[in-house]
């Protein structure tokens, strides 16, 4: 759901450990925020596409009830894991930028 969308991306930009982006740059805060909202439209249309193969290709009752729970916790661990690799680039970017330390 598109309304859902801030919750992967506030997290991952709250912060981490390693991310060394994050100290004093508003703007890749926003960066990660805004990433939000076409990682969860990805991960909700594969959602969709799954659900609609699982109908077609097999039986009805694997796109309902705890199936289709366990699918949608499959696609929340995808879009997070898409909202890392993000956090993950923007981190190599960032040290592209940066100057060496002496």
């Amino acid at each position: 759901m598109q309304r859902d969308a801030p919750a992967h991306g506030l997290p991952g930009a709250h912060g981490g450990r390693r991310l060394t982006w994050r100290s004093g740059r508003g703007g890749t805060r926003v960066a990660v925020i805004a990433a939000g909202i076409p990682i969860a439209l990805t991960a909700n249309i594969a959602r969709v596409i799954l659900t609609g193969y699982i109908m077609y290709f097999f039986d009805s009752q694997y796109a309902s009830g705890t199936y289709h729970t366990i699918e949608g916790l499959l696609m929340m661990a995808f879009g997070l894991s898409l909202l890392r690799g993000g956090c993950w680039f923007l981190d190599q970017l960032s040290s592209l930028s940066d100057p060496p330390s002496p």
